[in-house]
């Protein structure tokens, strides 16, 4: 979502810094994520998986015990338990496979998510924005987890479907900070960018929401 609206990505956008934004490609991890019942119990959904958004939303089907909920607990990136393991020893079709490009070799651990597009500084242009941000987050310290309130009802041998919504606009902002594109439109995991990247993973793990 883009400020409560379906996202498109032909769409030049206005942040909330007035700056010109188009985004391009989205792609990240979810880790951790769990159902949580009412007395505190969790009921595990998946360790990780990988989303690419870009296209707008997708839809992803996961065996679950059934039970009485009122949050998911989400993590945004990959877990550390899983972030340091070798990426050879996964299969082409797993999420932590290097052939989804989501691997820093020199790193050695994996780029939680990739956020590029076009934007201007000025709220007054027209046409195509000129210049291109491209935010790689990553490392331990950019791991993030939520827990989103919504309350839902999965039955044994039933399906129930949960919505878990990102909304692009607050990827710019939180209640105590703001992204400027102007000095921060480039982030890609060195140690000097860190607080910037952790700036970036605060803004979007509160980006998210549940819908039943």
């Amino acid at each position: 979502m883009w400020d409560g609206m379906p996202f498109d990505k032909n769409t030049i956008y206005t942040n909330i810094s007035d700056e010109r934004i188009q985004v391009q490609l989205l792609k990240l991890y979810l880790g951790d994520v769990a159902l949580i019942s009412a007395g505190g119990d969790t009921v595990d959904v998946f360790d990780v998986d990988l989303f690419t958004l870009t296209d707008g939303p997708i839809t992803r089907n996961y065996p679950a015990l059934s039970g009485d909920f009122d949050a998911v607990h989400v993590g945004l990136g990959v877990p550390a338990a899983l972030n340091g393991m070798n990426p050879s020893m996964w299969a082409n079709n797993e999420p932590l496979s290097v052939v989804n490009g989501m691997y820093w070799t020199w790193a050695t651990m994996y780029r939680f998510m990739i956020f590029e597009g076009r934007f201007d500084t000025l709220s007054s242009g027209i046409g195509t924005p000129p210049y291109q941000f491209s935010i790689h987050t990553g490392r331990n310290e950019c791991y993030r987890t939520g827990s989103l309130p919504v309350s839902f009802s999965l039955q044994p041998g039933d399906t129930a479907d949960l919505r878990i919504e990102l909304d692009l606009a607050r990827f710019f902002y939180s209640a105590n900070d703001t992204l400027y594109m102007d000095t921060e439109s480039q982030q890609h995991g060195s140690l000097g960018e860190l607080p910037m990247s952790q700036k970036f993973s605060d803004m979007v793990i509160a980006s998210m929401s549940a819908q039943p």
